[in-house]
């Protein structure tokens, strides 16, 4: 009897120690909350919370209740693409077509984010539409439709990695941030906080440059961009026509005519003022000599011309 009683306690304490193992190491949880005041996490403990678990943690969601945030890679459930394309049209009126253009991309449920119009003997214009990628090939066909279409291109990105990279990232981002912040409470000297707060702010500019890099990519996919250039027939072939007959050959020698008489006058124009400045010159050298010339008779008058033996 005395054996068996021993026996029935070695394997109690055996279970007590069991399940007291099991409680040590089932949670991370019970490491952080038994430090009292006098334990304090240091600088190395804040880098080590900051490093996300393999296996992942819940943190608590934009409501204010435990969603899961997981460390692991996030998956797309479609693909994400950017999709970019150009093109050009020959039309006869500019604005009317710019202005039509405008209502194509409004009616796809799209936006216009750039008209800049050119007035002139060449009009043109050039529009910046967002529309869904979904009815981009209609657009584009209502769009050639304004006029006769010159040229086309268009290119499509595939981002479906990128975005899910980001989203990833994020996410770890969120958790170390947390993570700290958990430890930034707990800490009791002022090295331990100085060194979670350097953490901290690390793990939010890293958080803000991911979700500013999330909006761009969910702009740049959630809608195509098109970018239509609308000019006319003599600023599409770039050369005037050539006109023949003799209004235009009167044309064309009046014309230079007027080029050539506004080239003389100008040059003309140009030396007006050196000449003036050497008639007044000269005007004065006159004026001059005649005064000394009265002065002093006896001088030697200026030899006149020989007159010729007709004379």
């Amino acid at each position: 009897m005395r054996r068996i009683a021993i026996m029935t306690s070695v394997a109690a304490a055996a279970a007590l120690l069991a399940v007291a193992g099991c409680t040590s190491g089932g949670g991370a949880k019970s490491s952080v909350g038994q430090s009292g005041p006098g334990s304090v996490p240091g600088a190395g403990d804040a880098s080590a919370a900051a490093m996300p678990a393999s296996g992942g943690r819940s943190a608590p969601d934009a409501g204010g209740g435990r969603g899961a945030y997981s460390a692991q890679s996030v998956k797309v459930s479609s693909t994400a693409e950017i999709v970019i394309a150009d093109m050009t049209v020959r039309v006869r009126d500019v604005p009317a077509r710019a202005d039509a253009a405008r209502g194509i991309a409004t009616a796809a449920g799209g936006k216009v984010d750039g008209d800049d119009r050119v007035t002139g003997e060449h009009p043109s214009a050039t529009l910046l539409l967002k529309v869904p990628p979904a009815r981009l090939a209609g657009v584009l066909g209502s769009l050639s439709a304004l006029g006769a279409e010159q040229s086309r291109q268009q290119s499509t990105q595939d981002v479906t990695s990128e975005v899910a990279d980001v989203g990833s990232r994020l996410v770890t981002a969120q958790t170390s941030i947390e993570r700290l912040t958990l430890l930034f409470d707990q800490a009791r000297k002022v090295s331990d906080i100085i060194a979670i707060e350097n953490e901290l702010a690390q793990r939010q500019a890293e958080k803000e440059s991911l979700q500013a890099r999330q909006r761009a990519l969910s702009t740049q996919t959630a809608m195509a961009t098109v970018t239509v250039h609308l000019v006319t027939q003599a600023a599409a072939t770039g050369a005037k026509p050539h006109k023949s007959g003799v209004l235009a050959g009167l044309s064309r020698g009046w014309h230079n005519f007027t080029h050539v008489a506004g080239a003389l006058l100008t040059g003309f124009a140009v030396a007006l003022p050196f000449l003036a400045v050497l008639v007044l010159l000269g005007a004065g050298a006159l004026t001059a000599w005649r005064r000394q010339r009265r002065h002093n008779p006896d001088s030697p008058p200026i030899p006149s011309p020989a007159p010729s033996p007709s004379a």
